[in-house]
């Protein structure tokens, strides 16, 4: 990778982490715009297809930029299917938003998919990391991507981009969308000589009606029950202690009409007389640790929780936006003020219940917390922040932001109030 820029600009460090995006250690294949760079900042997404073991290599580079302050980071996935990610300049003011395609189900009016194994024999010889189809297989991908979405061929960047398959395509293939322009629709005919082509070219999925039925059935049922609406009620705001999440949470809510109040997380549960008396009188008579016993309580502590959480979901709605001071995967989440933090044995539990609102998380650098909780462990940080981004940006649902709180809070205000404004 080339080396990191020498000065702090905010765009500069943007345009750096596009160009190690496109000379990483993984592979993706762009399906269609133009070659990345900073002409695509605050514009439409980035389309790549990508296994899922690039996608945890890019996502674990990203999170080492995010350190770094090159970047802040949104990772968001409703279905497993698709991941999208946002890069935002540190400042919060440019953004640039990548749809990473795990399984691409726009062929076939979404009967077949195509995945990145099933694509890369077809691309041309690597330059990068990104990789494109020749332009007559890219024009066919583009063109089964309008059916499945229906899209109208009317619009502008539609036509442009037709225009532009009709310069680089071979004589077989400018025929057909000269056609799609003069006519501005795809004939059937149409339709299944590009997924003739495109099946002759790359190796497609084409599950059986039950199979496929099966799975987006059981990935709807996911969606609807673990995933927020996508009007937001509520985030969370979480970090490790000391982070600043409480900080910075009480000057949005000065700052933000929208933000109607910060709740204290931990209040999900320390608020239990149960839990009070638990601690108070059982503990003691089992003689057992505090860490031994957190482990015990753990799966009860985080089930209150997420009930808590849903029914404050359910209060919060036409109240405003309320963010809430820790994330309910804290509760399973032990021995934090030592060197090995962990989950507990119990963590199964958050892929059945909770609800999964936007979640921000705090990351700063551990020695700007030793001053402020020398209770807590420069290791035991890193740990928790790690763990937390591999559990947040790798699972779906989610909708998690990987924000680097390592400068004053004044820019810290204006840099989450800026990337709030476009959620």
């Amino acid at each position: 990778m080339t080396d990191s820029p020498t000065h702090n600009i905010p765009s500069d460090n943007l345009r750096w982490c596009l160009e190690q995006i496109e000379n990483g250690p993984w592979s993706a294949i762009q399906l269609r715009g133009e070659q990345i760079s900073d002409t695509q900042f605050n514009q439409d997404d980035i389309d790549l297809l990508v296994s899922n073991e690039s996608a945890k290599i890019l996502l674990s580079a990203i999170y080492t930029w995010v350190c770094e302050r090159k970047c802040h980071a949104r990772v968001m996935s409703r279905k497993n299917r698709k991941v999208q990610l946002i890069l935002y300049s540190t400042d919060g003011k440019d953004c640039v938003i990548f749809d990473l395609w795990l399984e691409l189900w726009q062929l076939d009016h979404k009967r077949s998919c195509l995945t990145y194994s099933g694509a890369k024999d077809a691309i041309k010889t690597p330059q990068s990391s990104i990789s494109r189809f020749p332009a007559n297989l890219e024009a066919c991908i583009y063109i089964q991507h309008l059916i499945c979405k229906k899209r109208s061929i009317d619009n502008q960047s539609t036509i442009s981009r037709l225009n532009y398959y009709n310069e680089n395509c071979d004589k077989e293939l400018t025929d057909v969308i000269v056609d799609i322009v003069n006519t501005q629709k795809i004939s059937q005919t149409i339709d299944e000589l590009t997924l003739k082509y495109i099946n002759e070219r790359c190796l497609i999925k084409s599950p059986s009606n039950f199979t496929h039925t099966t799975k987006r059935l059981s990935s709807l049922i996911k969606e609807s029950w673990l995933a927020a609406p996508r009007e937001n009620r509520m985030i969370s705001i979480m970090g490790s202690d000391g982070a600043g999440k409480t900080t910075i949470a009480t000057h949005l809510l000065e700052s933000e009409d929208n933000i109607s109040r910060v709740f204290t997380g931990k209040h999900l549960y320390r608020k239990s007389y149960i839990h009070k008396l638990l601690v108070i009188f059982i503990r003691p008579l089992l003689f057992q640790s505090r860490e031994t016993f957190d482990e015990k309580l753990a799966p009860w502590v985080y089930l209150r929780a997420s009930l808590g959480i849903r029914i404050k979901y359910w209060r919060q709605k036409n109240k405003g936006l309320m963010l809430v001071d820790r994330t309910i995967m804290d509760f399973l989440y032990l021995d934090r003020k030592t060197d090995t933090p962990r989950f507990s044995r119990f963590r199964f539990l958050s892929n059945i219940f909770g609800k999964r609102i936007p979640i921000i998380h705090c990351i700063v650098n551990p020695q700007n917390i030793s001053d402020r909780k020398p209770e807590m462990t420069e290791q035991g940080i890193l740990h928790y922040n790690q763990d937390m981004f591999n559990c947040h940006s790798l699972r779906s649902p989610t909708d998690y932001l990987a924000f680097n709180n390592d400068c004053s809070l004044e820019d810290s205000v204006e840099a989450l109030t800026t990337i709030l404004n476009k959620l």
